[in-house]
């Protein structure tokens, strides 16, 4: 088994670099907005949070139950299945039944990869190493997904849909890495004894907010994930508008120019992904954390302020919150948990900030805004959002100030 275990702590940044190959993210709203109108194509991804609703819980008390691997397995399988009905597909049915299929994927990889990282590093009594592991996976992961996106951008130039057929390319990749990957944490019968329910597995998470560091921890990164979505979502649309993509000839260019901003993004977010864990040991996780959120709120402000070409340099940092935050938020979870609850805690986690950014994205198709203005109009609305996020996190930091 510690032959299997060392094996995949070698694999896993590139496993995780493979699983990141998105080179949809910078033109999946203008691709769904070539078939589907504005508001429809947030209800797809409202769709797309609400999926993951149905297994993003389940998929990590299954991988506490029953293996890590079978569900890695799974999650790079349905990606695949996903993107070639996203490339193939031309309507709202099809796009949906592809965004409940990718919300599967991503429910499915979501906290088991991350867990068995920590399995395997244990097995192998070098634990101590987990952070600075987690750092240099998520390094690796943006810079695939900076390569993939400058790929599929320029793919995009001549179809839309070959964004997919790259990204299909990426998951074939993870799969076949899945596929060499090995268990590290057996199911014991002490195991068996605690997860033969859903049910019980959720009381034992539940138990686990007793410690006040894990109740911030959990919250603040539910925040974090919201605010960092917000635009994710929204910048493809701001950017049409900031270029002007009402002419023919700058529309087909708008899918390059969003690849090329992804691309530098995410390689900025690479290289403060490597420095997190050494930032966090100075000033403290909490400190980190607000900066974080801070800077998040700060995106967001900065592109509700108009259409301006100048303002998307806020478009440029906008990944870096969850970059700086990703690898000290695991390091400091990781071992507060045991490892029969660690993936089921995580698929909470994510859970709640995916199901809570659900809402608030069909809160937003729902405001009673004018067509014109409801771009810039919405945005004002979610800084405003995001400020009130932001105080109501930092006033509730445990009062101790542990950093783990």
């Amino acid at each position: 088994m510690t032959k299997g275990a060392a094996r995949n702590v070698r694999l896993y940044a590139r496993y995780r670099a493979a699983t990141s190959t998105f080179a949809w993210l910078p033109v999946f709203f203008l691709y769904f907005g070539s078939h589907v109108p504005f508001a429809r194509v947030l209800e797809l991804e409202a769709i797309y949070y609400i999926a993951v609703v149905l297994l993003e819980v389940p998929s990590g008390w299954l991988s506490d139950r029953y293996g890590r691997v079978p569900i890695l397995r799974g999650a790079a399988s349905l990606f695949a299945i996903s993107y070639a009905l996203f490339w193939l597909g031309s309507d709202f049915g099809t796009f949906a039944i592809a965004q409940v299929l990718l919300g599967t994927a991503m429910a499915f990889q979501s906290g088991s990869d991350t867990a068995l990282h920590y399995d395997s590093l244990h097995l192998l009594g070098r634990t101590d190493e987990y952070g600075r592991r987690e750092a240099h996976a998520e390094r690796a992961a943006l810079a695939a997904l900076a390569v993939s996106c400058l790929v599929g951008g320029a793919l995009a130039m001549m179809d839309l849909a070959l964004a997919y057929i790259a990204s299909l390319v990426g998951a074939l990749c993870a799969l076949v890495f899945a596929c060499l990957l090995r268990e590290a944490h057996p199911v014991t019968e002490d195991d068996s004894a605690h997860a033969t329910t859903l049910g019980r597995q959720l009381v034992r998470v539940a138990t686990t907010f007793r410690d006040s560091e894990l109740r911030w921890l959990f919250g603040y990164a539910v925040a974090l994930y919201v605010l960092a979505h917000v635009p994710y979502e929204f910048y493809q649309p701001w950017l049409d508008r900031a270029l002007g993509a009402e002419a023919t000839a700058t529309a087909r260019t708008t899918p390059l120019v969003s690849g090329v901003l992804f691309a530098i993004t995410s390689l900025a977010s690479a290289f403060v992904a490597g420095k997190s864990m050494a930032a966090s040991e100075r000033p403290g996780i909490h400190l980190q954390a607000a900066f974080a959120l801070a800077l998040a709120t700060l995106v967001i402000g900065t592109l509700s302020i108009g259409f301006q070409p100048i303002l998307g340099v806020a478009i440029l940092v906008r990944s870096i919150p969850m970059a700086w935050m990703a690898a000290p938020l695991r390091s400091a979870v990781a071992p507060r948990l045991d490892a029969s609850v660690r993936a089921t805690w995580l698929s909470v986690q994510a859970l709640v900030g995916r199901l809570t950014f659900a809402g608030v994205l069909l809160a937003s198709s729902s405001l009673p805004l004018e067509e014109d203005t409801r771009l810039v109009s919405t945005l004002r609305v979610l800084t405003a959002f995001s400020a009130v996020v932001f105080v109501v996190v930092w006033l509730t930091r445990p009062s101790n100030r542990r950093d783990a």
